[in-house]
């Protein structure tokens, strides 16, 4: 085997010039490859950032609601409901509205408003600058400081003033990596605060979410049946449902696991097309060397050995430089907060495609080769 290697390389760096122009064309297959799968990660985590961030176990939420983004608004004395279950610890209304802001330079944007009675015991957001103790009774609002939100709610720091649904509100804190699928700028800000800014009676009495906090030792699954069974009319979610729910919504409903898996197909097809021509190429000016083989005593499996060898090497050294590249790729989008999410098993995924995709690619020339006749090859 170690010979095979050893020819296998040596036929491959013969013309440097070919094979690093291969390595490229197959590494940019590779970067599409990682690159996707990146971006979905990204995005589906984007998608349920804020449910991961609150520190709920269940979630109660009006029939059929497919993601946080588009709440139905229920009665908010169901969180007594709630409050009153066995195993419950802590229960409190969570409404999410969507205000117009307006920006300094006279432009208006879709904001997302969170509002609650108090964000503390939930541990959320995260906060990089104030003190959500400041979040009290008021004109007061916290502001997502993350560079994508900012880049749509326009520049704002702790004690600027903003305009949201025709009113002023300070901003008292910022928080940092608080996000939505759409990337809507993020406020929060009291339940009543959120009333009052609303500047109508749409949302006296009513809620979007209810977020269950449970006993230490209550059993998660036999308190969220309690739940379900009190309350028929509403649906109630551990965390883990909630995330792939919202998840699911975007990933299956509004075509974008259609479009990751195009592009993916993409890629796949340009790798074969680039490699499946290369190798072909390398074998035949190698023709009759690899008939001398033959000649000699060679088998059919040590040529094919060979020639797997270079696409192993071509699916490794294209997977090294489509990792570098996509990386290099990451540092720029990280700006707009879009570095794609390498997880280890996106990278296991990109490598086996890297490495099987040169395999498959391999096999054409393997009927090839498996046609020589050393007598014509040594005659000619």
């Amino acid at each position: 085997m170690s010979a095979a290697f050893e020819v296998a390389f040596r036929l491959l760096i013969y013309d440097r010039i070919r094979f690093a122009a291969t390595v490229f064309g197959l590494s940019v297959a590779v970067v599409l490859i990682l690159l996707q799968l990146g971006f979905l990660g990204t995005l589906l985590d984007r998608a349920s950032s804020t449910i991961e961030q609150i520190d709920a176990d269940i979630w109660i939420v009006s029939h059929n609601v497919e993601a946080i983004d588009f709440p139905v608004e229920f009665s908010d004395n169901v969180v007594w409901v709630a409050r009153s279950t066995p195993g419950v610890m802590r229960a409190d209304n969570l409404t999410l509205q969507y205000f117009t802001e307006v920006r300094s330079s006279g432009e208006r944007e879709s904001t997302v408003v969170f509002g609650m009675k108090d964000f503390r015991p939930w541990g959320f957001p995260k906060l990089v600058d104030g003190n959500i103790d400041d979040l009290r009774e008021g004109r007061v609002c916290l502001v997502d400081g993350s560079p994508s939100n900012l880049m749509r709610f326009g520049p704002v720091r702790k004690g600027d003033f903003t305009v949201l649904n025709g009113s002023r509100a300070m901003v008292v804190a910022m928080s940092h990596r608080l996000f939505t699928f759409t990337s809507a700028p993020i406020v929060l800000m009291t339940d009543n605060t959120l009333r009052q800014m609303a500047r109508n009676d749409r949302f006296e009495g009513v809620t979007s979410y209810i977020v269950v906090k449970t006993d230490p030792g209550a059993s998660l699954n036999e308190v969220r049946n309690d739940l379900s069974s009190r309350l028929p009319r509403h649906d109630v979610l551990t965390r883990q449902e909630w995330i792939n729910r919202t998840r699911m919504y975007w990933l299956l409903r509004t075509g974008l696991g259609l479009n990751m898996a195009l592009n993916i197909g993409l890629g796949i097809l340009v790798g074969i097309a680039v490699v499946s021509l290369n190798l072909y190429v390398v074998t035949m000016e190698h023709f009759r060397e690899f008939g001398t083989i033959k000649a000699i005593g060679g088998r059919d499996s040590d040529i094919h050995a060979i020639i797997a060898f270079q696409g192993l090497i071509y699916g490794l050294v294209s997977f090294l430089v489509g990792l570098v590249l996509c990386k290099l790729v990451g540092l720029g989008l990280a700006r707009i907060d879009l570095t794609p999410k390498l997880s280890p098993l996106t990278m296991i995924a990109a490598l086996g495609f890297s490495v099987g995709l040169c395999l498959v690619a391999s096999m054409v020339s393997f009927s090839r080769i498996s046609r020589i006749d050393p007598v014509d090859v040594m005659r000619n």
